[in-house]
């Protein structure tokens, strides 16, 4: 039986210098994406993504890793949900 939770993700992107506004528009493009931010730090652009399936992730992350300016991104997957929630 497949699960029904979805996935959330949080991507990080290094981007080359004056790229990071390319990457956010790129990620717009993608309904899934649910907030995009350029970011000071050792990453460039972060993003809040949820997906139905780590297939659907896997697919969002390759085709961000396919755009030439992009230099190298990490994506971490949320273990558990909200834990303020109660």
């Amino acid at each position: 039986m497949a699960s029904k939770e979805k996935t959330i993700a949080y991507l990080m992107v290094l981007a080359d210098t004056g790229k990071e506004y390319e990457i956010v528009q790129t990620m717009k493009q993608h309904s899934e994406v649910l907030e995009s931010y350029i970011v000071y730090g050792a990453w460039d652009v972060i993003c809040k993504i949820e997906t139905n399936s780590m297939a659907k992730l896997n697919s969002i992350v390759l085709e961000l890793r396919r755009v030439p300016y992009v230099k190298r991104s990490m994506t971490l997957i949320a273990l558990t949900g909200d834990i303020n929630k109660g």
